[in-house]
């Protein structure tokens, strides 16, 4: 159904003209959003500044380290080569091969 265009009127789109430029002393809490009076935040380990409602203690396993590794010696270590020259030195022939 399509709308005859004499029916249809243009909307003015709203516009800011009436708003006052005035500054806000007000904070605004980094994770809400929320305007917090002046002094009313707090800040947390990671820089963000939070309403005390929305604070968050560093987790304690971020102060955790772990310990290096050091693997124990191998449990099979590298032989020695054993050559057949060395093993059969007068019983194997290079026409044997």
């Amino acid at each position: 159904m399509t709308v005859p265009e004499s029916t249809v009127t243009p909307v003015e789109a709203p516009t800011n003209a009436d708003a006052k430029a005035e500054a806000s002393h007000y904070e605004i809490c980094d994770r809400t959003g929320f305007r917090v009076r002046p002094g009313g935040l707090k800040e947390e380990w990671n820089g963000l500044k939070v309403r005390p409602e929305s604070w968050e203690r560093r987790n304690q396993q971020d102060f955790l380290r772990g310990k290096a590794e050091h693997p124990p010696g191998s449990e099979r270590p590298e032989q020695v080569d054993r050559f057949i020259a060395d093993v059969y030195p007068n019983d194997v022939s290079p026409d044997d091969l």
